[in-house]
This record gives C-alpha cells, structure tokens and sequence, in this order.
C-alpha cells in the first residue's frame, strides 16, 4: 500500500535589517541654517580683533604685563569653554590643555619637520612644538583662527600628535628600539649590499603602519577642522598631507603600493568614527594591526567594523551613509565653534566700545 505523503517545507524567509533611519533632513537644514547666519568675514573679525588687542595693550599695567591669564588669555579661555558646551564635543581642546604647559618649542631639524607645528617622541610620550610656528599658539592668534575659520592651528597639531600616543605603549617602543640597535650593531661589519637589503625592509616595516598611524592622527583631528581649500577629512586632501612625511629620507607617500593602504586606512577610520568609535579604541585596534593583502585591508580594522555592523544590526552598504553624516556633522561643528568665537569677540568688543 503506497502512501502519497506530501513535504511541507516551511519557507524561511532570508533575515533582512531594516533600512538603517538617518535624518539627513534634519543635519542638512542645520547646516544650512548655520551657513546661512549672518556673521563676520575673516577680515572683518580679525581686524576687530586686532582693535581689542591694541586695547588690552594700552590699558594692561606694567605690573601686570606677566600675569596669567592675559586679557586675551581670559577671552580664548571663555571661547573655548562655551564651544565644549556648545558643540558638545572638547575632545581636541582637552588634549590641547593636557599637554600646551608641558611641551618645549624646539629649533625645527631632525625632531621635528619645517613643515609642522608639533612632534610626538613615541620614547619619551612627550609632544615638541615647533619654535618656527610659536606664533600659533599665541592666544590672538588663536581667537583670529577660531573667529575667521572655526578652529584653530594650534589646537589642531596638538590633539594630532596626542592621538599618536593612543597607537602605542611606551614598553612596546622601547622594545623595537632596542632590537633595532641591536640589528644595527650587527650590521657594522656587514656588506652594504646586507645593509642596503635591512634598510629597505625596514623602511617598507614602517610604511606599512606609518601610513595607517598618520592617516588616523590627520583625519581625527581634522574631524574639528576645515578650510577654504577643502577638508582634510577628504582622501585627496589626506594624500596632499600624507606626501609631506618622510621615511628614511623618502616621502611615506609615493607609490601604489602605500596610495593603498592610504585609502584603505581612510575608509577604516572613518567607519570606525561613524559606527561610533573613538580615538583611543582606533589607537587600540591600530597598535595591533596589520595589512593583509587577501581583504586589501588592515585586519583588525575590518574584523573590527564587521562586529559593530552585526552588533548595531546595521547593513555594509548602509555604513557610506553614516560616514557622510558624520562629515555633516564635523562642518556643523566647524560652523558651530567659528559662530561661538565670534559671539564672544563681538561682546568684548562692545565693553571696550562703551570706554
């Protein structure tokens, strides 16, 4: 006796997120909103500044010329103040007051390049400023860049170089520095064939994590910055930066082979940030990472953003778009700051007026 058994097989559907919801509606009315507030040009706001300034020269005593804060001192302090307030992030300001009183302004040489304003000693954890560009750390021209531009130079070189000091630890340097004096040592007697041979490994050891180390600093910054010629934040812009560095008298940037790793690490990070990371945890992930060229990626990177996508229940496709909120955002914040510098420079300059 046959049996006409009929299989019901249950149709489970494939599992599907849901659209990932941003109010990109909302940032771009902001932004428009703050772009479209009337406020003052970069000359007019510098100028004006430069009036205050000549009135706090004229009326400071002379006893009182080596006081701390300077009236301008007092005014950038109240600017920077209302901006974490405003803004809701101080992150750069902070990592400016955590190391401003500690670092020494150094002769531009072998420690520090012509080309910037500070310098990270991976061995000793301190930043060096660069004595050329002293000026920038000037609280007048300071206040002129936060009014005229929205963020400021100084604080900018500073808080690059403290987010160098999240991507190691200090035993882990003197490690590596210590068995390259060792290598050295070595390689005393050693044909310059040999030598030339170490060299070169060496340096490509370095490209590989300097170009994700500088990547990292630049565009972390740069997340409080922007510039009539564009944003850092921007892979072209990265590369212009990038280009600058040298390694072993080369610059970092100059061939196929560090362009990607360039622009897989400016993916990276700006994934990261917008999936919700911040500086010290990338700095964490970088210390350990390195390029694996079956992903064209750094591993600990993508291993990293594949957990927060499953985690945040969030599509790969979807992540571009948190990345360009994110960049709303950062012109927000620029926006944001310059308009609170230009509030506060404009109601100093209406108590001197009234004198």
């Amino acid at each position: 006796m046959g049996h006409n058994l009929e299989r019901k097989i249950a149709f489970e559907p494939e599992e599907t997120h849901p659209p990932l919801e941003i109010d990109f509606e909302s940032l771009l009315a902001e932004l428009r909103d703050l772009e479209s507030q009337p406020i003052l040009g970069e000359e007019e706001a510098i100028g004006m500044l430069l009036k205050l300034y000549d009135y706090y020269k004229k009326n400071t005593k002379e006893e009182d010329d080596k006081s701390y804060p300077t009236p301008e001192g007092a005014l950038l302090k109240i600017v920077l103040g209302r901006i974490i307030k405003k803004c809701g992030n101080g992150e750069h300001i902070q990592a400016f007051f955590d190391h401003f009183f500690s670092m020494k302004f150094e002769e531009a040489g072998k420690k520090i390049n012509r080309s910037f304003s500070a310098a990270f000693s991976p061995l000793t954890r301190k930043i060096k400023a660069n004595a050329e560009t002293s000026f920038l750390f000037n609280p007048v021209v300071m206040l002129g860049e936060l009014s005229a531009y929205g963020f400021s130079r100084a604080i900018n070189s500073v808080h690059h170089e403290a987010i160098h000091i999240t991507q190691s630890k200090l035993l882990d340097e003197w490690k590596r520095f210590a068995k390259a004096m060792s290598i050295g040592m070595s390689l005393l007697f050693s044909s310059q064939e040999k030598k030339d041979e170490y060299l070169d490994k060496v340096r490509r050891q370095r490209l590989e994590g300097r170009v994700l180390q500088e990547a990292h600093a630049t565009l972390g910054s740069s997340k409080f910055k922007a510039s009539s010629e564009g944003s850092d934040y921007s892979t072209g812009n990265l590369y212009k930066i990038l280009s600058k560095y040298e390694v072993f008298g080369q610059p970092l940037v100059q061939d196929k082979y560090e362009v990607d790793r360039m622009i897989a690490a400016s993916t990276e990070i700006k994934r990261l940030y917008a999936l919700g990371l911040g500086n010290k945890e990338i700095g964490e992930l970088i210390r350990k990472s390195k390029w694996n060229n079956d992903i064209a990626g750094y591993d600990t990177l993508e291993e990293k953003i594949a957990k927060l996508l499953e985690q945040q229940n969030i599509e790969e496709e979807d992540v571009d778009n948190l990345v360009l909120a994110d960049d709303i955002k950062r012109k927000i914040y620029v926006l944001k700051a310059k308009t609170v510098a230009q509030e506060e420079l404009k109601k100093a300059f209406a108590e001197i007026s009234k004198v």
